[in-house]
């Protein structure tokens, strides 16, 4: 056990008193909790963001290049540079979405897949977790399928030269791309 822990980890658990849902779409749910403390301090609103799983995946190609995505994205109002990623359909497991996503976001598909890690993708706020793959002798097998919102494009780069730019700040990702990149780095088991 840690120094300064407690030994009981439901003595910090939050009672949820009452909960509505101000925002329910396709896109986009919010909970709108109102909650009691432990100490007895009432909270309201605390809202949660209801999503369901992400999932991210870094494909590599035989020749060691990196499957890249690129993308406007409204909300930081900018294009940004990133893996295939996307979020599990109802009752879709994380490894069966990864798959769909790298396909129908680029064309390209892979029979060698590892699980790199899992996280809470953003427990301040949101409820779901975060699956990270690696997909190794990726080879692109069909035209990319995107939604109606996508304008994707890829891209192949080195990976070593990929890993520099993101190691030396010349290039930035959001922040679930790193834990893939970390994962994959402290893994020490495939190229890093």
């Amino acid at each position: 056990m840690s120094v300064g822990m407690p030994a009981d980890k439901t003595a910090d658990r939050w009672e949820i008193l009452e909960s509505r849902y101000p925002v329910k779409d396709r896109w986009l749910t919010v909970r709108s909790d109102r909650v009691r403390l432990p100490d007895g301090t009432i909270v309201e609103p605390f809202h949660v963001l209801e999503a369901p799983a992400n999932m991210n995946v870094i494909a590599l190609t035989a020749a060691n290049e990196v499957v890249l995505v690129e993308q406007w994205r409204h909300p930081v109002d900018k294009m940004t540079v990133e893996f295939p990623a996307g979020a599990a359909d109802p009752g879709e497991d994380p490894l069966t979405a990864a798959k769909r996503e790298l396909l129908e976001e680029t064309g390209y598909t892979s029979d060698r897949w590892h699980l790199l890690g899992t996280c809470d993708a953003h427990p301040s706020r949101q409820d779901n977790q975060l699956f990270s793959y690696l997909a190794l002798d990726a080879r692109k097998v069909a035209e990319p399928q995107q939604s109606a919102s996508e304008r994707v494009r890829i891209a192949l780069e080195p990976w070593p030269k990929f890993r520099a730019q993101l190691a030396s700040g010349e290039r930035t990702m959001g922040a679930m791309h790193y834990a893939a990149v970390t994962w994959l780095t402290l893994s020490g088991r495939f190229p890093a």
